[in-house]
């Protein structure tokens, strides 16, 4: 855990960065890379709860690494000002993927 209120800035500049629409960005730019091919496979919500140490296969996808870990990434920061930009991030994300649900399912 950072020390000084330099570090913790750091710390929280790179977890912000992370998430949010650039973190969204940053996701499926990471899937696509990771060369799966998939958008979503259906399974993300199941792998996630499955195990928190998920060893990423052909199941991977952008969807995936947000249940596991994105999702997760507004309880890291540890700055008082990095907590109020996290949550908003958070929040964006959270209405993304909800938003990519509802038009997967065909109900958008």
């Amino acid at each position: 855990m950072p020390k000084t209120i330099e570090a913790k800035i750091l710390f929280d500049a790179d977890k912000l960065d992370s998430i949010g629409a650039v973190g969204v960005a940053r996701d499926f730019l990471f899937a696509g890379n990771a060369g799966s091919g998939n958008l979503y496979t259906g399974n993300e919500k199941r792998l996630a709860k499955s195990d928190k140490n998920y060893d990423f296969t052909k199941e991977d996808s952008a969807i995936l690494e947000y249940e596991i870990k994105l999702k997760y990434v507004k309880d890291k920061v540890i700055t008082s000002t990095g907590k109020k930009i996290a949550k908003e991030r958070h929040e964006f994300m959270k209405a993304f993927f909800e938003r990519f649900w509802l038009e997967v399912k065909g109900e958008l």
